[in-house]
């Protein structure tokens, strides 16, 4: 089953963002919860010094979990996070709340100060690996700033979402406490996650996850899991004749086949075994 969620935008939003990003060059993007792209001013890629780094010096990962990082960060403090990342960049990332939820993240970035030069490791890395000084020049291609300006552009950056959540420029529609969730359960059906470590994917209290859960599906997350693992059962059991019940319960997370029958027979009232033998 899945629950659809829907971002509604007003035209406005895509305006604001392309004019900061006309006015001082730098990213601007609104995230979902899960961390998805979802707008971005004048449509701006990464920078080409922030390309190099991830791709020409493998740090994509770095810049991956430092984002999400400071997304739980943010949502603790439910104010701006101004932060530097690895590369020297200054970055900024609020959350955005509307009714009272968790609905997504407006993110800010990839500029400098007058104060802050290229790291020498960074630069002694790109010389070794590769011997040229591109790093060096896309650096210096990154949009810099004084320090007083930086401030200023980042306390506009507050006012905007204080704007948009004011005129109530962003919406949503569907179970979109729980969305991003169940699409992670539904795509890793391997994998066992407890409702503590579901909340912190989702950046929720446990206790309102668990109630938020309960209130989508009829289901606690435990029983969720359970009984989405047993309709997938079925449909290996029946569509994939070739397929022993050890591997089924391997290709569902389960390590031990007879647990996996155990449990497959106390929620569909019969065993694995007798389910292929009738197809």
């Amino acid at each position: 089953m899945k629950y659809p969620i829907k971002y509604i935008f007003r035209n406005e939003v895509q305006e604001i963002l392309d004019i900061f990003t006309d006015l001082f060059d730098i990213r601007i993007a609104f995230f979902s919860t899960d961390g998805t792209e979802l707008k971005v001013g004048k449509k701006k890629g990464l920078c080409r010094y922030c390309t190099l780094l991830r791709t020409g010096l493998g740090r994509e990962q770095t810049c991956l979990d430092l984002d999400q990082k400071m997304r739980r960060r943010a949502v603790e403090k439910k104010t701006m996070i101004q932060y530097q990342c690895h590369g020297g960049m200054t970055e900024a990332i609020t959350p955005i709340y509307i009714d009272e939820d968790l609905s997504g993240f407006l993110m800010v970035g990839q500029f400098r100060t007058e104060e802050k030069g290229l790291s020498s490791t960074i630069q002694t890395q790109w010389q070794k690996k590769y011997g040229t000084s591109d790093i060096e020049e896309a650096f210096r291609e990154t949009p810099c700033f004084s320090e007083e300006k930086a401030k200023h552009i980042l306390k506009l950056f507050s006012v905007l979402v204080d704007h948009i959540l004011y005129r109530h420029m962003v919406e949503m529609y569907g179970n979109k406490s729980i969305t991003p969730l169940i699409t992670y359960l539904q795509s890793r059906i391997e994998e066992k996650l407890d409702l503590t470590e579901a909340s912190r994917l989702l950046l929720q209290s446990k206790s309102s996850l668990s109630h938020k859960f309960k209130k989508m599906t009829g289901k606690g997350f435990k029983r969720f899991q359970i009984d989405f693992k047993m309709d997938k059962a079925d449909q290996f059991l029946r569509k994939n004749p070739e397929m022993t019940v050890k591997e089924v319960a391997h290709r569902l997370g389960y390590s031990d086949p007879y647990y996996f029958s155990r449990l497959y027979k106390k929620y569909r009232g019969c065993s694995p075994t007798a389910v292929r033998k009738r197809t």
